[in-house]
């Protein structure tokens, strides 16, 4: 993930004051915070993997 979009990825989408400005920027804040990454990953990945199972 952080090869693609973090600020150094080659995912260059930038559209100034678009909403896709602020979800990228979203997206890099978390994947720079490693513990809000992991609950990121922690809470979709089994969604993603047993979507008949949902918390």
């Amino acid at each position: 993930m952080e090869e693609k979009y973090s600020v150094n990825g080659y995912i260059k989408l930038w559209i100034p004051n678009s909403p896709n400005e602020q979800y990228i920027k979203t997206v890099r804040e978390v994947i720079a915070d490693k513990s809000r990454l992991r609950a990121a990953f922690d809470k979709i990945y089994p969604t993603v993997t047993h979507p008949d199972h949902h918390d």
